[in-house]
């Protein structure tokens, strides 16, 4: 049985920017004629050098900020759809 055909680093970015552009396994398969498994033991290895998505992300919102939330859409929901130019609220709404 022969060995995989192994492929530089440069080619490996080449192939993966390709995926990042249009993620399409079986297009890359057959534009670069590299298996999908391959691509997608490489991903795999690339999401392991970067950190935890919970790692990256900011604060969580709290539910004082949720509720700040509710009372601006409550407070936006009741104000007139309409005014006069003098500034007066119309009859009709």
């Amino acid at each position: 049985m022969d060995a995989a055909p192994r492929y530089s680093e440069e080619r490996k970015e080449e192939i993966l920017k390709a995926y990042f552009e249009r993620p399409s396994m079986r297009g890359i398969e057959r534009v670069f004629g590299v298996a999908r498994q391959t691509v997608s033991a490489w991903l795999r290895q690339q999401g392991e050098k970067h950190p935890d998505l919970e790692a990256t992300l900011g604060d969580v919102p709290t539910e004082q900020d949720v509720l700040e939330y509710d009372e601006l859409q409550h407070f936006v929901k009741k104000k007139p759809k309409a005014l006069a130019l003098d500034g007066n609220q119309p009859e009709n709404t």
